[in-house]
């Protein structure tokens, strides 16, 4: 039996191997168009998503494949569609564990949005680390504006001043680098307000 499914498993590895890139293309293209980085690639709780979905994906790909429910003949070119294929076919999937009924999609669907969650509170947190820092420089208000007219560009930067109510130095200071933080790509926080704190408090 051992020998039975290491052979099995041997001349069914690239089939396998083709479905599983296929599935993480998938899923990296689905995560970054939502997120715009690719920052999931370092949680655990997206490899456990993506092996767990692989793991169902080469059962149903298997099942339909010793059934000859498709008319494909090339098991690579099935391998290749599998993965859209299983995304309908878990709509439909529903387990039944301890006499309770459990709906795969959704808890699939609650690992994505666990992963785009801790994305998001991520990124909250370094960009509220970011406007601290910069606060905390002492860059003067006009080198702020500036740097905010760079940031938004000058169509962007006139319409965000032109909201602007009159008020205190402290008070524009705050506004401009929130609009600066804000307004920079997920993976350029870090990296760009370090560039700004050293190109104006340097000596």
């Amino acid at each position: 039996m051992t020998m039975e499914l290491v052979t099995y498993l041997g001349s069914n590895y690239p089939y396998f191997m083709v479905f599983l890139l296929i599935l993480f293309v998938w899923d990296l293209i689905d995560l970054y168009v939502d997120r715009k980085n690719y920052r999931f690639l370092r949680m655990q709780t997206f490899w456990v998503y993506y092996l767990a979905r692989g793991f169902f994906g080469i059962i149903v790909m298997e099942l339909v494949w010793t059934l000859n429910l498709v008319a494909l003949t090339n098991k690579y070119l099935f391998a290749t569609v599998t993965p859209f294929l299983f995304t309908t076919f878990l709509q439909n999937l529903v387990v039944a564990i301890g006499g309770q009924e459990i709906n795969i999609r959704d808890v699939f669907l609650k690992f994505r949005d666990s992963i785009l969650e801790s994305l998001a509170s991520a990124l909250n947190i370094e960009r509220s680390e970011a406007k601290s820092l910069l606060s905390n420089s002492h860059i003067s208000i006009d080198s702020l504006r500036e740097e905010c007219r760079i940031v938004l560009g000058k169509k962007d930067f006139e319409k965000f001043e032109s909201t602007l109510n009159e008020a205190n130095a402290k008070d524009l200071t705050l506004e401009y680098i929130d609009k600066i933080v804000n307004h920079l790509p997920p993976d350029e926080v870090n990296r760009y307000v370090k560039n700004i704190i050293k190109r104006y408090t340097k000596k």
